[in-house]
């Protein structure tokens, strides 16, 4: 029998305090097939973006990303129930968004 498979698009605004955007739900794994950042200003904005397991580790530090345009990671990042990600960046207009498919675990 195939597992339970959401895909989902989560989209956030990013401001300059560290905010957490997306958190994988308990009973699931989540493959993160795109990150998406968009900046909808004149000016390049920098981003940081991290993912939380046990420890935060580091998946863009200080990314800048140039006025009027976006920056797409497209590397699978997988993650487990109860991890997430957060980012934040160095000003206003950034818009961050992540395509993600949860696959429902063994038993549910």
């Amino acid at each position: 029998m195939q597992k339970p498979i959401k895909n989902r698009t989560v989209g956030f605004t990013l401001t300059t305090g560290n905010q957490t955007v997306y958190t994988v739900p308990a009973f699931f794994q989540s493959k993160v097939a795109s990150i998406l950042f968009v900046n909808t200003t004149g000016s390049a904005v920098t981003v940081s973006l991290d993912w939380y397991d046990t420890a935060y580790h580091t998946l863009a530090e200080t990314m800048s990303i140039p006025a009027n345009s976006y920056v797409q990671l497209t590397d699978a990042l997988f993650l487990s129930a109860g991890n997430l990600i957060r980012g934040l960046a160095s000003g206003s207009g950034l818009e961050l968004t992540i395509r993600v498919e949860e696959i429902a675990k063994e038993g549910i």
